[in-house]
């Protein structure tokens, strides 16, 4: 989650956690040399919540 002043990264399974300065210095802490195939990384920019139809599920 990318705040003005910080982000927090969170890893898939939950047992991970990093504050970092900026999403694009967390993915940098995490690039990976050339020909790992063990790890990806993934910069993901969330717009907002999805609009609500009304529906109830």
């Amino acid at each position: 989650m990318a705040y003005p002043d910080h982000a927090d990264v969170t890893s898939v399974s939950g047992d991970f956690h990093l504050v970092s300065q900026s999403p694009e210095r967390a993915r940098q802490l995490f690039e990976i040399p050339t020909g790992s195939r063990d790890v990806r990384t993934h910069l993901v920019w969330v717009t907002g919540a999805p609009e609500s139809t009304g529906e109830q599920g």
